[in-house]
Formats: structure tokens, sequence, C-alpha cells
């Protein structure tokens, strides 16, 4: 018997995606040999899928597959990983079909269910492996959604849907009655990914005040227009800890530009993708591209050939290394006749050209801002591009926005602050807000009479800590949970007896906590395990 240790249970919040094959054990047509294969290579591929957007695999079978995303580290955004990892599957499914017709006379089908929830986690440790026990009924309803959704379709709970809305397009959906629960259930279908994400933070559909960033807001327009009037790069590093409202900053500064006669681009890192070669420059052709990572991949391949056409640029030339970048695979049963097969470092040099000749053949239709979003995150691959670029690069009208937490990517900004030396730098360090603008931003979300929220907007101010994230989020949370209602043109502030809804932690910031808590080393989460029971202030000896 194989020795186990099992550490105490934790909670924490993880989304749970259950996949189901469907009927591929019980096919007539197949032999065991044949069911086998096809079930083997299945799961290879999605497997690779679950672990390529940051997920973990915890039991799996020829006839279905569970993945969790939160264990056993969090990110900040995990439900939009398992969404981006269900969106794959489709995607790869859709190619692999084409495969299983020629080769058995058979498809295959899958149904996905996905919640977001909180659970009771508990560990497992063999000398084989670890093993995860889930405790909760958040498993539960996402095997339930599994089960209600229809073939080659993904259905999601609202938890999840309110945490991924701004990433992808949802399809609608009626309400679901699931087994044992009486009352139907509001479900989404997401059917692609957003070209441009919406709004991601704070209130959905609604924008909040730029409160305390005129001046970073003023310096962006100068240097905007400095990049107007010279043929040259212009660089601005937008640096702060999360929530300081690098993000917002940047949004409001296109919003001021979008009847300029310029083209942007946004290119976004990942937590999970930062060991995946060039992802970051995959994800700014797709917003260069319009092309959406949904698409089976040989309409991937169209849309791209069809744009480098329009750019005037050697399709034959440049099209190998742009699929390479954006990891579309050859279809089965063709020939690789465009995917390069050359030594890494010779692969790597002939990317760069392609793509710094593709940016260049952008910046001279008009000029370009380009976007490069949260890149602590970055991509060893895609950093040494940018760095490239930035050397290289001499008579272009191009302005490069480069958004970083500083204290996590300190070392990678430097190196680009060097590459980007002959060109006109701005460095633009966001700080804490102001107590006055902190309260003047929860004032204008709650957008009540002065006297009904002064009870409570110093207070809010106070626990927001000078983050624009964090204010608005607490407002938020104040919304959802009925302290805060809207009666006719205005926000009323019902009596809030008890503190634990003012001292609460919005959903939101949990994911952005407990990423922050997984990196911290075992000692010091035990520490904050007891502060957190403590309190904020207790004496040293205890």
């Amino acid at each position: 018997m194989l020795p186990k240790s099992s550490s105490r249970g934790e909670r924490r919040s993880v989304t749970v995606l259950v996949l189901g094959v469907e009927n591929l054990s019980t096919a007539e047509n197949l032999n065991s040999e044949e069911k086998y294969l096809i079930a083997d290579e299945l799961m290879h591929f999605l497997v690779d899928t679950v672990y390529e957007h940051g997920g973990t695999i915890d039991k799996l079978s020829g006839d279905g597959v569970l993945a969790l995303f939160g264990v056993p580290a969090i990110h900040e955004n995990d439900p939009e990983h398992a969404v981006r990892a269900a969106l794959g599957m489709l995607s790869r499914l859709e190619e692999f079909n084409r495969h299983v017709i020629q080769k058995y006379r058979t498809t295959v089908h899958v149904r996905i269910g996905i919640h977001t929830g909180w659970v009771i986690l508990g560990k497992v440790n063999t000398d084989l492996k670890v093993e995860y026990n889930i405790v909760g009924s958040t498993l539960a309803l996402a095997a339930k959604l599994q089960m209600a959704a229809g073939r080659d379709t993904i259905l999601v709970s609202a938890d999840t849907y309110k945490r991924t809305k701004a990433y992808f397009v949802f399809k609608e959906h009626p309400p679901v009655t699931l087994k044992k629960s009486p009352t139907p259930i509001p479900v989404f279908q997401p059917v692609d990914v957003r070209a441009f994400p919406a709004k991601v933070r704070g209130f959905f559909g609604f924008q909040s005040p730029l409160v305390g960033r005129d001046a970073e807001l003023s310096q962006l327009r100068q240097t905007f227009s400095a990049m107007m009037t010279r043929h040259e790069p212009h660089i601005v590093f937008i640096t702060g800890e999360a929530g300081m409202g690098k993000s917002r900053i940047v949004a409001e500064f296109c919003t001021s530009i979008e009847q300029q006669p310029v083209n942007v681009a946004e290119g976004w890192c990942y937590n999970y993708a930062r060991v995946k070669p060039f992802a970051l420059m995959a994800s700014l052709l797709r917003n260069i591209i319009r092309l959406s990572e949904a698409l089976p991949p040989v309409q991937q391949r169209s849309v791209v050939r069809t744009y480098l056409q329009r750019l005037g640029v050697s399709v034959d030339d440049i099209l190998p290394y742009v699929l390479e970048v954006l990891g579309v695979p050859t279809p089965a049963g063709e020939k690789e006749s465009d995917s390069p097969q050359l030594d890494s470092a010779v692969l790597q040099r002939l990317i760069f050209a392609a793509l710094r000749h593709l940016l260049i053949a952008e910046a001279e239709r008009r000029p370009l801002v380009l976007i490069f979003e949260d890149l602590h995150w970055v991509d060893a691959a895609s950093e040494k591009f940018i760095e490239h670029l930035l050397r290289t690069t001499h008579n272009q009208q191009m302005l490069l926005l480069i958004v970083s937490r500083h204290t996590e990517g300190e070392a990678v900004l430097q190196l680009l602050r060097d590459a980007a030396g002959q060109h006109p730098v701005r460095e633009m360090r966001l700080e804490p807000l102001s107590l006055d603008e902190t309260r003047a931003l929860v004032e204008s979300l709650m957008q009540c009479d002065r006297a009904e929220s002064a009870r409570v907007s110093l207070r809010l101010a106070k626990r927001a800590a000078g983050n624009p994230f964090f204010a608005e989020e607490i407002v938020r949370t104040l919304i959802e949970q009925g302290a805060l209602t809207r009666e006719k043109d205005s926000w009323r502030l019902k009596t809030i007896a008890d503190d634990a809804l003012l001292n609460s932690v919005p959903d939101t910031l949990h994911g952005l906590i407990m990423a922050r808590y997984d990196r911290l080393e075992p000692p010091v989460q035990e520490t904050l395990r007891i502060a957190a029971v403590l309190g904020v202030s207790f004496p040293v000896e205890v």
C-alpha cells in the first residue's frame, strides 16, 4: 500500500469544468481497439488544452474530463481561463472529427459544463501523484450543466458568466431545470472570444468617472501629439500596483483619439501563458487581424492569408511565421508545407523579421498605437521581440504603451528601457489616490444624495486604501447585496446594521488576493491565516 498524507481542508473559489464524451463507449460500428485509439487521441488534445490554459486535470476517463481552474494555485482570472479552454476544445474537436471521419467513419461529440464557486479543498499526496478531494455543491452543479448542455456546446453558470462576460460572446439560452431543483436556473452559452474585451473591472455597462488621473491622461495625449508630428517611435511605460487604473487610463486615452487617423492594436499577457512562446504577440496579431481563436484552423489560415494580401506584403514569405506565432496547426491530412522546419534560433530570427515587417507595413498605412497589457506576465519570446522592435525601428510613427505592475515586472521593464533608449520615452507611475479622491470616486459611484452617502463613503474610501478598483468593487458588492438600491433616478443607501457587509471581500477581489497569497512561502501563509482571525492589529507576541 502506498503511504498517504492528507492536508487539512481549505476553502477557496474554484472554477470546475466537466466534459462528457457522447456515446463513444457504446458506438456499435467501432471495435474495442478503435474505441481505445479514438479516446486516447481525444484525451491527449483535451488534456493539452486544459494545461495550456492553466488548469489541472482531476479526473480523466475515455468518457470525460474533470478539470479544475484555481488548483493548486489560484490565478486572478481562472473563470476566464476555463471558458477559453472549453472554446479551444470545441475548436480542436472540429478538426479532430475531420480526421476521425476519414479513418474510422464516425464522429465524436462532447458536452461541457462550467461553474465557479466555493469548495472545501483537501489535497491527498501519494508517492506517485497528488489528488484533490472537493467538498461542496460546485462540482455537482458543473456536472448538471454538462448533462443539460447540447451536443458540442458549453453551458456556464451565472457565477461564471458574471466573471467572464467581458471577454466572450454569449448566446441567449433559456433557463434550465436541473435534477432535484424545481426552479429553473439561468445559464449562458459562450460561443466566441470578443475581438475587443469589454470593461473588465468595476461596473459592467457603466463607466465610472476617472478620478485623480488628469495629469497622466494629459501626458499621454502630449506624447501622442509628438508621435503624430515626428516620424519616430515613442514609448510610454505605465506602471503601478494591481487596481491602480493602468488599463482604465489607457482605455480613456484610446477613447480620446477615436477620431484620429490611427490604428490601435492591443495585446494581452496571461499568467498561464508565460511559458508559451509568442503568447503576447499572438494576442496582438489576433487583435490586429480580428481573428477569433474559436474558429477552426482551416478558417483561421484563410483569414490570415486574406489579411496579408490586403496589407500588401509577401504572403509566401510571411504567412508560415505568422501561423507559427498564432499556433494555428496544419489541418489533418494536409502536408505541412507552411510549417517552418528550422533550427529554433533560426526560426526565431525569421519570426522576428516577419513580425517586424508586418507591423511596419501597418504603421506605413496609418500611425500605429500598440498597447502591451500586463507585461509582468510576458513570455520570453515576445519580450525579446519587443526589444528587437525597439532597437531596429527608427522612422515609423508608432506609439508603444507598455503596461505593467512595477513590483512584478521590473526586470523586464529595465530591459525594454535599455532597448528604447534611443527613442523618446516617458515614465508614468500610478500612485494610490488620496483619501479625498477615493471618497469622491465612491460618492460618484453611489450617486446618492451627499447626506445619504456621507454615512459610509469615508469608511469605504479608507477601506479601499486609494485603490480605484477596490473602491469600485466594494460599491458593486453593496449593490449586489441589496444595501444600495435604485429608486427612480438615484441610488438610495439602506440602513446597514452589520459590519460584515461593509467588511466583506468582493468576489472579484478573491482571485487577485489569493493569487498573491499562493505565491508566498508556507510560513508566511500560516502567519496570514492566523492574522485573518486576529484582525488588522494585534500584538507581535501573539
